[in-house]
């Protein structure tokens, strides 16, 4: 089964404002309308400030798409995602981010049929690490695309074919009540399949 879940660590002082930690597993609740003014993933619009500094400390919300929307991750039962043998793959790779990039910590995230929703922090240089070391935003999201690639490729015999759409969908997250949200969208996300504008069958439905 998969479901909504996080990293290991996710406490990170950025933009001014303190992340805490979440002391438990969010579960599905009750579905409420995002707040008015919120950018959905499905508009297609990156509020990508302009100049930022998307290696500095701080926290993003991300949203990675399979190629042509293809639901590759599994499916929906009982309300609840079962993950196919590609989805598990793609949740291992996201969740093994910070043992590759230790300045990244991870917060929530869910695995839907054909994306992923995930938080993630970039955390201040320590130890060896200097700012001109730590990862940015693209890079962390290419290496992640590219590993899961690599290993649902080679599970499949298919060298070569795309996993995942190009572009991704960012959002620097620069207040507390703006990180509460998104964890809140996040963890409804499964509940809105059906209404998903990243759901097929909803496309279709509306093209008739």
């Amino acid at each position: 089964m998969g479901g909504i879940r996080r990293g290991e660590a996710c406490l990170s002082r950025c933009h001014g404002f303190t992340l805490h930690p979440m002391r438990r597993r969010i579960s599905y609740v009750e579905q409420q309308p995002l707040p008015p003014g919120w950018i959905t993933p499905a508009r297609r619009r990156s509020p990508r400030i302009a100049h930022y500094d998307y290696s500095s400390p701080g926290t993003y919300f991300v949203t990675i798409c399979t190629h042509e929307r293809a639901c590759l991750f599994g499916n929906f039962a009982r309300g609840e995602m079962v993950l196919t043998d590609i989805g598990r793959i793609v949740d291992d790779c996201w969740s093994e981010i910070p043992q590759h990039h230790t300045a990244v910590a991870l917060d929530l995230y869910v695995v839907m049929p054909n994306h992923l929703h995930g938080l993630l922090s970039i955390t201040p240089p320590r130890g060896t690490e200097t700012p001109q070391t730590t990862p940015n935003l693209n890079a962390i999201v290419g290496s992640f695309k590219s590993a899961a690639t690599r290993r649902v490729n080679a599970s499949r015999a298919t060298p070569g074919v795309n996993l995942w759409q190009r572009a991704y969908y960012d959002h620097a997250v620069r207040t507390e009540k703006g990180l509460e949200r998104i964890r809140e969208y996040i963890a409804n996300n499964p509940l809105k399949w059906e209404l998903d504008e990243y759901n097929p069958e909803r496309r279709r439905a509306r093209r008739r």
